[in-house]
Order: structure tokens, then C-alpha cells, then sequence
């Protein structure tokens, strides 16, 4: 029987500063708070049975582990929708992975500014996250070394990151030379971008946004029902552009990217202008119906194996009796949103008559607002946003994330045989939107290796969406004018 006597830790306390909780009733009622074994992965916090399980003691892993699971009830959101995971592409585990690592970082922050020895209190107790482990770490990382499996390794060395014990793990995993080169790099970018808690550093991403609980919602509709959450803003800003980069990682490590990119003369240079800005998805809700055919349906043939309708050879001029099974074909179509190209929602309802099922996604860089949302997903499986939400995206500013945006599309290509439709003038951009060669040579070899179809403007893409349809055969070797114009280039630096 739960003993409610004895409080381990209070999340109310922490739970009643959030932005979101006078919009959110589940988060105005009472918690259970449950003693657990201290155990890697036994502790955790539900919001939808308002519970937490925590364990006892006054070691220091025990508070550690205390810690981090208020600081979940703070900031992290109440609830996350497989129809959110499922439009923004990526997984639901590099999605925990990059939440705990934002909790951990917002628990050193907090920390910081509660005193030098780095404590937070919890409850009548104080604690210091730097703390957290169970004494399982070094098993574990023994073990995916031993089974030379990559996505272990990177969830067991993210998910220690900003620990006393991230040091062990990183010790034994880079025992493998394949963990190690990819490790030094992943350590390079999160250094870069923020993620690695330094008090005599400077955050590029302000902290606000860290830890921001101001409500953004998102609904979705699911069996003809409309449903919304609230999430967080910075559950959206932060953790999701990190899952992002996680779910890359998993599927190409960032060593054979760059390998990838030194076999294409691409080299990765200290001046901003020959780097991608990171890719940020924004949330929009894709609740408008398309009216389109997305499934597969059955229609009168003239040839099959076996007539099912002989009825036809009287009522139909071309005697179609037998019976053919006709799927929407899938796709993704990229728009490039800078202030050039003229996409409006017209242009993604004009797509989806085309093809109802392609996925959408529109893109732009915004120089001037660091660390916004830079893409935005506005129709996939028969759905788009309303044109309301749709003029309220702060669309047509620079490019920055063309390279980043098509390896996204690759990796939500249900199968090898759904197109790549890129719009764009070709006029790529890094970072400070400045133009660089490399980024150029970039795309141009990402459009090649992948048969990605490019168009210089929307009317062309709707007239080639068009034609797709109707001959059911995608072009090959077609690229927007200049991306076609560094095509040739590559071609003669291979002669």
C-alpha cells in the first residue's frame, strides 16, 4: 500500500509555475508520488495519471535522479501525439533521447543559479543532477560495443551527456574506432550549438526558449474527430530540432556524411557562409480535408486474370470486365519559400489535387530570428492547413536549410519508388543566407545520387505533378536551371 505519509518530492511546486497550467485542467490536479528502485528506466513522471515514481534514500544518484524527474514535470509536455511524431518525421525514441537531454541541461542551468556547489531542492532535500546514474553505464557500453550496435551506443552516450558518469560511458564506447570518430564530431556540434552546460560560455540559443512552458496547440483529426494538445513552446524549439538531427544520426552517422561530403569536393570550412543553418520545424495543425483519393480503391479493367463484372460486356462501350486494384502513389514535394518564389496556399491546394498523398513541406530562413522555426510541414495523408494558418507562417526570407530539408525528404520516402519534387530557383543559401559553392555542389550531388526532380517555379511543378499523374513515370535527370548548370560541372570534374 502507498504510503502517503512521507512526501519524496512535491512536483505541485514546480507544476504551479508552468505558463500552460490555467489552459491545461490535468495539470491543476493532485500527484501520487511512489517510491522505486533506483533502476535506469523504473523512475518516471506520468502526466495522465498525474504519478510519479522516485527513489528513496539520501545517496547522491537517488537525488540526482529526483531531480530530474521535477524538472520533467516543469518544463516537458503533458502529452506528445503520434500524429505530431508521425508529420515532423522523426522517431518517438530520438524524441525521448532529446528530451532528456533538454532536462538535463535546464536542471545544470538551474542548478547554476541556485548556488556554486550546483543544487537544486527538492522537496526537504537537495540534489545535483550531475549525479545520475545507477552503476549500470559501463555494462551497457561494454555491450553495444561488443554488438557494434550504433544506435545503443549514441542513445546510451546522449542520454549521459552533461553527467559525472558521461566521461565512463564515453571511455568505453570509444573502444570502437567507428564510435569514436562519430562521437568526436557529435561532441563538436552539441558544444557548438548549446547543448553542453559551461557557465563560462556563451548559450546561442537564449534560455528562455530552453525552458519556455508558453502553450502552442496543435490539433490533428483522427477517425473524421478534431483533437488539440497544448505543447510547450520550448519542447518545440529545442527538443524537437534536436530529435531531428538524432533520427540523422541514427540513420547516417555523421562520419559518413562527411566522408560523403569530401567525396564531392564539399569541405566544411569555419566561415558561417559554407555551413546549413540547423533545420527547425515549426508545429501546424492539418486539419482541412483534401477531398482527394489517398488509399487504394478498385475500377474496371479490359485485362486481368479473372472477370468479375460480365454485366459490362452489355453496359459498357469498352467492355472492361475485369477488376484492378489502383493506389495513390506517395511523394514529397519541397517548396522553397524565400521571397522569390511565390508559394502561397494555393499552390499546396493546387499539389494536393494532384497528388493527395504527397507530403508537403515549405522552408525559409529568417536571419533576423535566431533560432526560429525555418520549415513547416502543410499537407500530408489527405490533410493541409487551413489557409488562415497558412498566410500566419513567416514565409519568404532567405533559404539556408536547402541541403538539411532534402535529406528530411529522403528519409520520409515511404519506398524507393516515391519522387522527390524540389521547387526551387536554386539560389541556395547557409547560414546569413550567404551563397557558397559548397553548398551548392551540395544539393546538386543530393539531387543526382537520389533522382530528386527539380522545377524553377510553382506553375512548373504543378504542370509536371500533372503529367506524373496521368503517365505514372517520374522523370529522370531534371533539375531546376541552376542546380542543373553545377550538374554539368560535376559531371566534367569526373571526365
Amino acid at each position: 500500500m502507498t504510503d502517503y505519509t512521507k512526501r519524496i518530492a512535491s512536483p505541485e511546486w514546480v507544476v504551479a509555475d508552468r505558463a500552460d497550467i490555467g489552459l491545461d485542467p490535468s495539470l491543476q490536479e493532485g500527484w501520487v508520488v511512489n517510491p522505486a528502485p533506483l533502476a535506469r528506466g523504473l523512475a518516471y513522471t506520468d502526466f495522465s495519471l498525474h504519478e510519479m515514481a522516485l527513489p528513496e534514500g539520501d545517496s547522491d544518484q537517488a537525488k540526482a535522479v529526483r531531480v530530474h524527474e521535477m524538472v520533467h514535470a516543469r518544463i516537458s509536455p503533458t502529452s506528445v501525439p503520434q500524429a505530431l511524431i508521425d508529420q515532423l518525421g522523426v522517431s518517438a525514441n530520438a524524441i525521448r533521447i532529446a528530451e532528456e537531454m533538454r532536462v538535463n541541461l535546464v536542471a545544470r542551468h538551474v542548478a547554476d543559479q541556485f548556488d556554486s556547489k550546483a543544487r537544486i531542492r527538492v522537496g526537504d532535500l537537495v540534489g545535483d543532477v550531475v549525479h545520475l546514474a545507477d552503476g549500470s553505464e559501463k555494462g551497457l557500453a561494454d555491450s553495444c560495443v561488443e554488438r557494434n550496435s550504433w544506435n545503443d551506443a549514441l542513445s546510451l552516450f546522449l542520454g549521459t551527456y552533461n553527467t559525472e558518469v558521461h566521461k565512463l560511458v564515453k571511455r568505453r564506447l570509444v573502444k570502437n574506432p567507428m564510435f569514436k570518430e562519430n562521437f568526436a564530431l557529435i561532441e563538436k556540434e552539441m558544444d557548438s550549438n548549446g547543448w553542453k552546460f559551461d557557465t563560462r560560455r556563451f548559450v546561442p540559443i537564449p534560455r528562455r526558449r530552453l525552458t519556455s512552458t508558453d502553450p502552442l496547440k496543435f490539433s490533428w483529426v483522427e477517425k473524421s474527430e478534431e483533437h488539440s494538445v497544448l505543447i510547450p513552446e520550448g519542447f518545440m524549439l529545442r527538443t524537437f530540432p534536436l530529435a531531428n538531427k538524432i533520427e540523422g544520426w541514427m540513420q547516417q552517422p555523421p562520419a559518413e556524411l562527411e566522408k560523403e561530403l569530401k567525396r564531392t569536393n564539399a569541405r566544411r570550412r569555419r566561415d558561417t557562409g559554407s555551413q546549413w543553418e540547423h533545420l527547425r520545424f515549426g508545429m501546424t495543425s492539418l486539419t482541412e480535408n483534401t477531398g482527394s483519393f489517398i488509399g487504394k480503391r478498385k475500377r474496371p479493367a479490359m485485362t486481368g486474370k479473372y472477370p468479375s463484372r460480365p454485366d459490362r460486356l452489355l453496359t459498357d462501350p469498352e467492355r472492361r470486365i475485369f477488376r484492378e486494384v489502383v493506389r495513390a502513389r506517395g511523394g514529397v514535394v519541397v517548396f522553397d519559400c524565400s521571397g522569390s518564389m511565390g508559394v502561397s496556399h494555393e499552390t499546396v491546394r493546387e499539389t494536393v489535387k494532384q497528388f493527395a498523398g504527397a507530403l508537403i513541406v515549405v522552408y525559409t530562413n529568417s536571419t533576423n530570428n535566431a533560432g526560429a522555426p525555418n520549415a513547416w510541414v502543410v499537407a500530408k495523408n489527405g490533410r493541409m492547413i487551413t489557409e488562415s494558418d497558412f498566410n500566419e507562417l513567416p514565409l519568404h526570407c532567405g533559404n539556408g536549410v536547402d541541403g538539411p530539408i532534402l535529406r528530411w525528404a529522403l528519409r520520409q520516402r515511404k519506398s524507393n519508388k516515391d519522387f522527390i519534387l524540389w521547387v526551387s530557383d536554386g539560389q541556395v543559401t547557409g547560414k546569413n543566407d550567404d551563397m557558397h559553392d559548397d553548398l551548392i555542389r551540395e544539393c546538386a550531388n543530393l539531387s543526382v545520387r537520389n533522382n530528386i526532380v527539380g522545377v524553377d517555379t510553382c506553375d512548373q511543378a504543378i504542370e509536371l505533378l500533372a503529367t506524373i499523374k496521368r503517365t505514372g513515370a517520374v522523370p529522370k535527370n531534371k533539375y531546376c536551371r541552376l542546380i542543373t548548370n553545377w550538374v554539368r560541372a560535376l559531371e566534367k570534374e569526373k571526365d
